[in-house]
């Protein structure tokens, strides 16, 4: 995380220095998986994320990836291992067995999108570009995610839900405002509310949606202050919603770039800066690192656990109540279990009704057959 000693390193240096320092990408570095960094190319510390375990009472499913520091890409052809109690559990059939798969090769889980849109007055001449590129964005989403919209200006404003592919025309038009004021911060707290009345009541035996949010603005709120942000991090983490943030700035400024990327790596997201230069267009600048974000979600791994050995971690007592993820380069924080509810059979109301009818028949039948043995 961002520590303190950062935020005052902000007096001395520039945001591009910082950024370079945490490995967080600007729309200067190239984000193929392929690219291989030369030697004055600023090193990518690898982290590892988990962001949900769900379990039943056979099962653990976990969502996770193993990633570069500034989320350029993740990193492919890694071999993720569950820990339990401090210690990473080797999974060897026929005791445990372990599938892995993309995200994006998965169809059993619905994404739900939050997408958040800076619509202030400093961002009125970028507009048309962030509409044009958001609009494609959603076009890259599975068809069946959920889109929530919300524009961000001094009063956030929530559009009607839709579906990744409605959402394309209503993003080609989006307002503009003359609004000087930004309450970024109030309008994740509404796009947390919105996500979690969509998650909640789950359907019994279904998998709860994967839920994320997507921020597109400056950064800027209307009290910066760095504990306001990390304690959304942490909340935001508590619920299983990771933050992705696309921060479009000209210039350097630090306080809001910092608050950002404090909040996007709390919640298990990444932080992308986009730094709008006179020789490359906007529109292909948030293009290129929206193609990232997107990549990056479908290459998310969906890890299956299941087994013997499964069966009896889940069938302690106390119930494990957490669990993360080893990645091989770092391991994940914790993450708390969320335990899925098993299917019930509907209640068979008519079995006692007939159990009593068959008894009853049984009864005059015997009361017969008695009648007819005694009257000969």
């Amino acid at each position: 995380m961002i520590t303190k000693a950062l935020y005052i390193h902000i007096a001395s240096s520039s945001i591009a220095g910082l950024l370079t320092l945490l490995g967080l990408p600007s729309s200067r570095v190239e984000a193929a998986p392929s690219a291989r960094f030369s030697v004055d190319t600023p090193r990518r510390w690898p982290v590892c994320q988990v962001e949900s375990v769900l379990a039943s009472t056979k099962r653990i499913r976990v969502l996770a990836k193993l990633t570069t520091l500034g989320g350029e890409h993740v990193l492919p052809g890694r071999s993720l291992q569950l820990r339990a109690d401090g210690r990473t559990l080797s999974c060897q059939p026929p005791r445990c067995r372990v599938t892995q798969r993309r995200f994006a090769e998965q169809t059993e889980q619905l994404l739900d999108v939050a997408l958040l849109v800076e619509t202030s007055l400093q961002h009125q001449s970028l507009a048309d570009d962030v509409a044009a590129a958001s609009a494609w964005f959603a076009t890259q989403l599975p068809a069946t995610s959920r889109l929530q919209l919300i524009t961000v200006g001094a009063t956030p404003r929530l559009q009607p839900l839709t579906t990744a592919g409605a959402a394309a025309a209503t993003l080609k038009e989006l307002p503009k405002s003359d609004e000087v004021e930004v309450a970024l911060v109030d309008a994740i707290a509404q796009s947390r509310t919105a996500l979690l009345a969509l998650r909640q009541p789950a359907p019994s035996g279904r998998l709860p949606p994967r839920q994320v949010i997507i921020v597109v603005g400056s950064g800027m709120d209307l009290q910066l202050i760095p504990r306001r942000f990390a304690q959304l991090g942490d909340e935001l983490f508590a619920a299983q919603l990771p933050l992705y943030a696309l921060a479009l700035s000209a210039k350097n400024y630090q306080l809001p770039m910092l608050n950002l990327a404090e909040l996007s790596w709390r919640s298990a997201g990444t932080f992308r800066w986009i730094k709008l230069t006179p020789d490359r267009p906007t529109r292909a600048l948030l293009t290129d690192q929206l193609h990232s974000l997107a990549v990056e979600l479908g290459a998310t791994s969906v890890l299956t656990f299941s087994g013997p050995a499964i069966e009896d971690l889940l069938a302690r007592q106390p119930p494990v109540a957490t669990l993360s993820v080893d990645c091989g380069e770092a391991s994940s924080p914790p993450r708390t279990v969320e335990r899925l509810l098993t299917p019930q059979r509907p209640a068979r109301r008519w079995l006692p009704v007939l159990v009593a009818l068959a008894l009853f028949t049984l009864l005059a039948l015997f009361t017969q057959l008695r009648k007819r043995i005694i009257s000969k």
